[in-house]
């Protein structure tokens, strides 16, 4: 018998701001991607224990840590950066080996979590 249960796209969004996270997750459940919300290391270490996630989106500026540093436990994940801040963008120096790419929390949500499956996709 064939599996043909295909699981959802799956991103785990790590930011310390309620509201980022709240917003990320309703727009991706509009565009059938499920959203993981982290807003510490315990729930992200909880989290990344039972949940299968595909990519990882990480906020630059959290309260306790750079975004950078909670990129390097995460692994075999693709992991972006986003910011309010654009300028980190231009920063790639700062970002370290297991950044994929960074996006702009200006830009809208649907859009951040498209083109984020859209560039570790071939």
């Amino acid at each position: 018998m064939i599996d043909t249960y295909k699981r959802r796209k799956t991103v785990l969004i790590f930011d310390d701001d309620p509201t980022y996270c709240k917003l990320m997750i309703q727009r991706g459940r509009k565009i059938d991607i499920d959203v993981i919300a982290c807003q510490d290391m315990n729930s992200y270490c909880l989290t990344a224990l039972k949940n299968d996630f595909d990519i990882a989106l990480i906020d630059y500026n959290l309260e306790y840590f750079k975004g950078p540093d909670v990129a390097k436990v995460v692994e075999e994940k693709p992991v972006f950066l986003i910011s309010g801040n654009p300028h980190i963008a231009t920063q790639e120096k700062l970002w370290g080996d297991d950044i994929v790419g960074f996006f702009s929390k200006e830009v809208r949500p649907e859009e951040i979590l498209f083109s984020a499956f859209s560039k570790t996709t071939t």
